[in-house]
This record gives structure tokens, sequence and C-alpha cells, in this order.
């Protein structure tokens, strides 16, 4: 007898179909649902907009300025490059806080601890602005200037216990100098910002002709009188020829030069440099000025 073939049953495709529906939900819940974590691209997760659990990055919070200073965390600023070695030693402070109209009225001053074991190069040092980002380096100077001639410029050294001036604008000479005891004679046709010192010896106290000379009394009276580092193109005409030319000689900076060069006190403790900028460098408020070493390290740093 034939075999009788059995009609298709879809029912039997339904069942295995719901039964694997069901396996796949109860595998979906058990691995946890819609609660499961999902992993996120981000090697580090972005912290969120709004709200956060305890375990997400926050950002710092900045730290309060200090009274009257621009960003208020000088170790910052320190931090970036190092503190120098002459840190405590050189000491930066600011003339007029900015407030100069001018490049050759605007100066900083340098000043070397009288306890510091050497001499410090300033050549090659830099002068930086954290508020502009504005940069100047010191550079060489005329270690004894001298009138008519190209002055030689060298490397400058402060001693301890000296003092640096520094000008933003250009030197009313030419150059950078250190000062000596005969410097106050440019000061007669020469502006200069700070003041150069006159400290030339007075013109009674320098040495006269030798006798015999024809020096009148009333010459010798005028010599008394005049006033030190200055020049007389013009001495009254009834000194006499002889006091007159004995005057216009005698008391210039060339011949005051050559009669103290070998003093032991002719060279002064302070130098005058200049940046010879046409701008003025330093902001007159929120301003922090940095002084570093040829290296970058920072050796002091001065806020207002």
């Amino acid at each position: 007898m034939a075999d009788i073939k059995k009609p298709h049953n879809g029912m039997e495709e339904i069942k295995w179909f719901v039964g694997f529906l069901i396996f796949f939900v109860i595998a979906w819940w058990i691995g946890g649902g819609t609660l499961r974590e999902v992993a996120s691209p981000y090697i580090t997760p972005p912290v969120p907009v709004g709200g956060g659990s305890a375990t997400q990055r926050t950002t710092p919070t900045p730290k309060a300025p200090q009274s009257g200073s621009f960003s208020g965390d000088l170790k910052a600023v320190e931090e970036k490059s190092g503190a120098s070695s002459l840190k405590g030693l050189l000491d930066l402070s600011v003339n007029n806080y900015g407030s100069a109209v001018s490049p050759a009225e605007e100066y900083i001053t340098l000043q070397l601890s009288d306890s510091a074991p050497s001499r410090v190069l300033l050549s090659g040092m830099t002068l930086n602005s954290e508020a502009s980002g504005r940069t100047a380096t010191i550079g060489k100077g005329a270690y004894l200037p001298q009138q008519g001639t190209v002055n030689p410029e060298e490397l400058v050294y402060l001693e301890p216990g000296g003092v640096a001036y520094v000008v933003t604008g250009r030197s009313p000479l030419g150059y950078s100098l250190r000062v000596n005891k005969c410097i106050g004679y440019f000061e007669q046709f020469q502006n200069f910002t700070p003041s150069l010192p006159v400290v030339c010896p007075l013109p009674k106290t320098e040495p006269l002709p030798p006798p015999p000379n024809s020096l009148s009394d009333a010459c010798l009276e005028h010599i008394n009188s005049m006033r030190r580092c200055r020049i007389e193109p013009q001495p009254p005409v009834e000194l006499g020829e002889e006091c007159i030319r004995f005057i216009r000689d005698s008391f210039t900076y060339p011949k005051c030069v050559a009669a103290h060069k070998s003093d032991t006190d002719f060279y002064k403790n302070e130098w005058h440099l200049y940046l010879s900028r046409d701008l003025t460098l330093w902001k007159s408020t929120r301003e922090v000025i940095t002084l570093r070493d040829a290296a970058g390290k920072v050796v002091d740093t001065v806020t207002y």
C-alpha cells in the first residue's frame, strides 16, 4: 500500500520561532536590558554638560589673584621654566609702574645683592611681559665711554651690590654705558632718564698749572666757584686769555678721564642699559614682568 504524505504543518515553524524569541528576551533581560552601560568611544569619558557623578573629572578652580596683580599666580611663571640660581640675589623692580609716556622715560631697575658670591652677566638676559607677550634682550655696553670715537661694546657684568637701569628707549649717546667718576659731564647737554650721577671732582680741587703762571686772582676765584661736571664754553672775557684757555682745556670729560681713570673709585657699580625700542613695553596696569637668565630660567618676577 502506497505511503500517504502528511500535509505541511506551519504550526511547527511558528512554535520554533516563538521559542527562539522567548529565549532571546530572557537572555536580554538577564544581561541588564536597557540599564546596561554602553561602552564609550572615548578613551576617557567626556565630562557631562550638567550634573555628574562623584567619579567624573572636574575643571580646576582658578586661584584668586593677589591684590593688584594681573595673574595673581607668580609661581606659575616660575614653574614654566624653573627658577634660576640667581633667584633671591638679583632683584627686579619697576619704576613709574608702566606710566611712562615715552620709551625714553620707561625703565626697570636690577639690583644685585651684596651677598652675591660673584659678578653676574646681564647680557643675554631677557625681560618678558606676561600680559602682552613682548620680550626684550639685554645687550652689551661701553665699559669706558669715549667722546669723538666709536665705542666698542662689551658684555655687561654687574658686581655685587651694583645696580643697572634698563631703559626701553634709545640712549642719548647711542650706546649703553657704565657709570664712572666723570660721566656727569654728559648730563649737561643730554637728557638721561634716570639721570646720570653728577660726581665729578670739583674744579677747585683739580691741579693748577705749575708756577710760574699768570692766572689772576680773579681767575682763581672763578675756578673756585665753578660747579662740578660742567664745561664753560664762554668764560667771562675779563678773566683774561690765559685763564679762559685753561678753563676750556682743563674741565672737560676727556681731561677728567685722563686725570682720574686710575683712581680706585673711578668706576661706579652702576650701568645704564638701553633696549633701543621705539614704543613702550610695559602695560600701565595688570602687568607681570619676568626677568629670565640666558638659559631661560626665572630670576625674578614683579606684578602691578
